[in-house]
């Protein structure tokens, strides 16, 4: 079995992210027929249209969201973050377009409410259950990601630490590049060469994911070098972007002109200030999901 999903990997993940939605949407439509009491067909006549929606609209949230790509290293926080995001979009879709079809008999929305919610929970058992399947796969040496790092310094050694912690993420570490007299004192992962010897190197060999750890303010042109590379060669990049160390302040991603922009806000929150604009986040949002 193990050996079977290591070779059709990407059918199976693709199977279980399709599994996740049918079962989801079979879940609600159970549960709102037993609740209301209304026959099985008219129930599932509603759900043509209110399951098609949930159905659709959920995978391309979830997609934007980056969860029909590889999320072993997202931590379960994120991944139900993200699933939850992605459910409630996909059900305040599909209960204005069940509403615009006059489809939810009066009186009847409170158990698709309800049995939305239990759609909730099941959703995210779905998600446990096979984060704990591939993990467990991982564990055993299958389906694993083959990564590098470029920089020697404290930030590649905590990945090269996280990597033998946990091998359930499924990444093997085979070496780092750098400059050459920084490999002095290097014991935590094999040293495979000069950052100038990277592109070869990715020609000729197997490489999923691509750390960078290197100070871009010294090396911005070797970072914007590599992502390039990497880019051609469909390798996944990460780079963390410690820049500025302002952890009091707010930061989002924006676009503007086209570009991709980090913004810091101007003003910093304390901790009351922080806890009080998510709560007022939370109430608009609610309000406007039961709108």
């Amino acid at each position: 079995m193990v050996r079977l999903f290591q070779k059709h990997a990407r059918f199976f993940f693709t199977a279980f992210r399709l599994g996740e939605a049918i079962a989801c949407a079979l879940l609600i439509m159970v549960v709102f027929w037993q609740l209301s009491g209304i026959s099985m067909v008219r129930t599932a006549k509603m759900f043509v249209v209110f399951g098609g929606v949930l159905f659709g609209s959920y995978f391309v949230f979830a997609c934007r969201l980056g969860l029909f790509q590889s999320m072993r290293l997202m931590t379960l926080r994120q991944e139900i973050k993200r699933t939850l995001i992605a459910y409630t979009l996909s059900v305040a879709l599909a209960f204005m377009a069940a509403s615009f079809f006059h489809l939810i008999p009066k009186g009847f929305d409170r158990h698709l409410i309800l049995a939305s919610a239990v759609g909730s929970v099941g959703l995210m058992g779905y998600h446990l259950v096979t984060r704990k399947v591939l993990r467990g796969i991982r564990r055993r040496g299958y389906d694993h990601k083959v990564a590098i790092c470029v920089g020697i310094n404290r930030r590649t050694m905590a990945i090269a630490q996280a990597v033998q912690m946990w091998p359930e993420m499924g990444v093997d570490l085979v070496g780092v590049f750098d400059e050459p007299v920084r490999k002095q004192g290097l014991t935590f992962a094999p040293y495979l060469g000069d950052i100038k010897d990277i592109a070869e190197f990715v020609r000729r060999q197997i490489v999923d994911i691509v750390f960078i750890t290197l100070p871009v303010r010294s090396h911005y042109d070797d970072i914007c070098h590599l992502v390039q590379v990497c880019g051609e060669a469909g390798i996944e990049v990460r780079y963390q972007l410690g820049l500025v160390a302002v952890p009091p302040y707010q930061t989002r991603s924006t676009v503007f002109a086209g570009q991709p922009f980090v913004t810091f806000d101007e003003t910093p929150l304390s901790v009351s200030g922080m806890s009080f604009k998510r709560a007022v986040d939370l109430l608009v949002a609610s309000i406007a999901l039961v709108l």
